[in-house]
Formats: structure tokens, sequence, C-alpha cells
């Protein structure tokens, strides 16, 4: 595994020229795009001396740094938050290409651009009526405790790979399919950048087996049970899926899923949950704010919030039945108006309908073991 740099030049010249004028160059500025990174990795790089070399500096080091010891890449983490910092300004396209450019290719994520038919939302979606029960949220709490973080060591035939003293890591989320199956993407078992080629059918199941499941990590110091030595039992690279067995049940209910996909009549759009581990961290859920936006026969498009590390979450409707698997995100190729922005984030996720079917097709065994 060769590494040189994530983004070419060209890349990082149009997020240099995006950020000067933006205005994120100066020491406070620079305190805010740091804060999620590492500050060991932050204090190592040299002073740049004036305010924009120091922009040359952080971001031709955040280029040149493939991932730090939790399986977090830097300049992902940077680039998020320079989008955030950026507002509504047209501008901050460059920061959510380059972000997709670089997920695709240190996540292994399947590559999807987001299509130009997508329709536009403007204030009837946000005067809409948005009340829903109170026992909504209870029992979304319920839901959540089958949610889990899961990290992936890579291994090169048969050989774990290293980064100095530490293994390579990948972060993905997973969710309770069975009483001790889990459900994930296959990219995030794979472990593998863009453009490699995937890993062997031994290393893959070497992966698996070696991949660290981590229950109830709802805060940064709040943890509950810890699980390794998973069993691959299925999957399937195109819906983009993988099922991991425990060798014991950890307890938490398997969530429900949908027959289908959900209903998209003219002028409706249905809110979407999705509950996560962005970036390797705590739990993190995006609420209803998410609308589905077309249904295709195997997949399902929304805008929503999420990061890397939220491959594999649960995609859930109003009544916490899982209707997806999240797989994708994407900037949008043209301008949509979505809730008073010019652009939008697309993600996509594989139908639990079509997986399902996959599963009773081609799994019937194990689909007998998820059921029963």
């Amino acid at each position: 595994m060769t590494f040189t740099q994530h983004l070419p030049n060209s890349r990082i010249d149009e997020i240099i020229s995006a950020a000067q004028e933006l205005g994120l160059v100066g020491t406070a500025t620079r305190n805010i795009l740091w804060q999620d990174i590492n500050p060991a990795f932050r204090y190592a790089i040299p002073d740049g001396g004036t305010p924009i070399g120091q922009l040359l500096m952080d971001l031709s080091k955040l280029n040149q740094t493939e991932r730090l010891l939790d399986g977090t890449v830097p300049l992902e983490q940077w680039l998020r938050q320079a989008f955030r910092l950026s507002g509504l300004d047209k501008r901050a396209i460059v920061f959510q290409r380059a972000i997709d450019e670089l997920t695709v290719r240190s996540s292994g994520q399947p590559q999807w651009i987001a299509p130009d038919d997508l329709p536009e939302y403007k204030e009837a979606i946000i005067h809409q009526d948005d009340k829903i029960r109170f026992g909504f949220l209870e029992q979304g709490f319920r839901v959540g405790a089958s949610v889990a973080m899961i990290q992936v060591p890579r291994y090169e035939d048969g050989k774990q790979a290293m980064l100095g003293a530490n293994p390579v890591l990948y972060n993905g989320t997973c969710w309770l399919i069975g009483r001790r199956q889990l459900i994930t993407n296959h990219h995030v078992i794979n472990a593998r950048d863009m453009h490699e080629p995937p890993a062997t059918a031994e290393d893959l199941s070497l992966q698996a087996s070696k991949a660290s499941v981590l229950f109830g990590f709802d805060e940064k110091e709040r943890s509950g049970p810890h699980f390794d030595g998973t069993n691959l039992v299925a999957g399937d690279q195109q819906l983009d899926f993988a099922i991991l067995e425990l060798a014991a049940d950890p307890g938490f209910h398997p969530l429900r899923l949908a027959d289908g996909s959900p209903a998209l009549e003219e002028g409706k759009f249905p809110p979407l949950n999705i509950i996560q581990h962005p970036m390797g961290g705590p739990k993190m859920i995006a609420i209803r704010n998410n609308l589905a936006t077309r249904s295709t026969d195997t997949d399902l498009r929304y805008f929503t919030d999420t990061d890397q590390g939220s491959s594999g979450s649960p995609v859930l409707d109003d009544n916490w039945i899982v209707v997806a698997l999240h797989r994708a995100a994407s900037a949008a190729r043209q301008p949509v108006s979505f809730q008073g922005r010019s652009t939008a984030v697309v993600n996509v996720g594989t139908r639990m309908s079509k997986i399902r079917e996959h599963l009773q097709t081609h799994y019937p065994e194990l689909w007998q073991r998820i059921i029963g």
C-alpha cells in the first residue's frame, strides 16, 4: 500500500483559492478549522510565517497524511469544517466536491454522482406541519441501542497493514438485522481506498473476523458492550452490504425492516432518520429534516447530514423501520434549492427490500436465522 497524497494539486489549489475568497485564514479561523482534528498532529506542523503561508503549510501536510491512528482522515475533517464555516455561500461547493472525491478514495465507498434530475425544495417544505407524537423520541432511543460503531483493520496477503506501530483502521456504522447478525456496507469490510483492487476473499474474511464492534458509544466517555471476532456470513458488492455474525447475543433487539420503499407522491417527501457514527465518533442522529427525493429499483435518494464513518447506517422512517442501508453521499451537480440553500448534499442508500430479496434467494438458511 503506497500512499503519496489524497487529492491532486489542482484540487488543492481550488481549495486554497476558495478559502482565501471566503476569508478562512488567520489564527482564529484556523483554530475552528482544526478543532475536530487530533491536537498532537496539528502542533507538529511548522509555523507558516503568514496566514496564507500557514494555510499552504496546513493543506500540504493534511493532503500528505493518509489517516491518523484512530482511523480518521484529517484532511476530510478540515474540509467539513471549512464547508460549515462557509455558510450559504455558493463557493463552498469547492469544499464539498473535494470531500466527495476524498471520501470515495479513503473509505472505498462506491463512487456515486448526484443526478441532474433532483427536485427543488422551497418554502412549502419548511412550512409543512412537522409535529410528531412524543413517543417518537423514546422509540428512537430504543432503536439506537442496536446501532454500533465498527472498526475494520486492513489486511494484505494475510498480514495486517500498519501505520508505523499501529494498525490501519477503517471506520463505519453497523446495526443488528438479527439477534446475532450485524449489517454494514461491503465497502466498510473491504477496507480499501479508491482505485485499489478489492481485498481478496481471504483478506476480506480476515478483516471481518478481526473487526471491532462497539455498542453504546453515545458520548466520548460512555460505551457499552464491545465485541471482537465476527464471522462474515453474507455480502454483495453490487448492493454494497455485508452481514457479520457475532458469537454471542449482544442483548439488543434487531431493527425492523421495510418491505418496500417510502411512498413518494407529487409534492410530498417523507422525512427520514439516520442513526450513525460519523468520523468514528460517538453516535449521532440526523432526524426528520432529511427528505426522500427519489426511489429506483435498488436505491433510495435523500437529503441529509452524514460524514465518513456513516457508511452502513440504517435509514429509518418515522415508525423507526429501516427503509435503506446508507452507503454514499455526493454534492449535487446542479444547484438545488433545498431549505434556502443553493446547493445540497444528496445521499444514496440501498433499499432494504432489495437486500431482503437477495438474502431470501441466495442465503435462505441465514435469512431463517435472522427472522427466527
